[in-house]
């Protein structure tokens, strides 16, 4: 048993030890480069800032498609051009967006005064949450999706919970993420 043992305990280690490296190397030199998607998440606005951890590893896992080899890659711009980043974490594509609230009051002609009674304080959103987005290509600066896109009143609960918030946060992140996507796998 012992005799048994010492022949099939080295072998089981070479094994596990050499395995997955061999796979690796054989699975890179057999694929087409991967497409690399960076994404670039931000937001003026403290209560947006608080959930970017959660929404930026949502879009990346939303951009990523294993079948079509697409990988999204997380960037952070910290003081350096979006596009600097990018070509620096070698990505073929940039998706920049922007997530807003804006907190409008419109006392032009024709329209109606605030309502005195409305406090605001009943609102879980406090205003009008608005995303930008952009998808461009790095090598060649094409733009492939540009939009704009303000999340009306019945888009997003009233609900003064805070985790409605950041359900229509996160809603219109993935919607941004997937209409960018769709219009990247159409073009390849």
């Amino acid at each position: 048993m012992r005799a048994l043992l010492r022949s099939v305990i080295p072998l089981l280690c070479i094994y596990l030890v050499a395995s997955p490296s061999f796979r690796l190397f054989a699975q890179d030199a057999n694929l087409p480069s991967a497409v690399r998607v960076g994404i670039m998440l931000d937001s003026p606005k403290a209560r947006i800032q608080n959930l970017l951890p959660q929404l930026r590893e949502r879009a990346r896992r939303i951009a990523t498609e294993k079948k079509r080899n697409i990988a999204a890659v997380i960037l952070v711009a910290n003081g350096d051009s979006a596009m600097h980043v990018a070509k620096a974490a070698n990505c073929n594509y940039l998706l920049r967006m922007n997530v807003d609230l804006l907190n409008e009051v419109s006392l032009g002609s024709g329209s109606e005064g605030p309502d005195v009674n409305h406090t605001g304080m009943e609102r879980a959103v406090d205003g009008r949450i608005v995303i930008t987005y952009r998808l461009q290509s790095i090598s060649d600066d094409n733009i492939l999706a540009e939009e704009r896109h303000t999340l009306e009143d019945l888009e997003y609960p009233m609900d003064p919970n805070p985790s409605a918030f950041e359900t229509v946060v996160s809603r219109a992140v993935e919607s941004a993420t997937a209409a960018c996507m769709s219009k990247l796998k159409k073009k390849m």
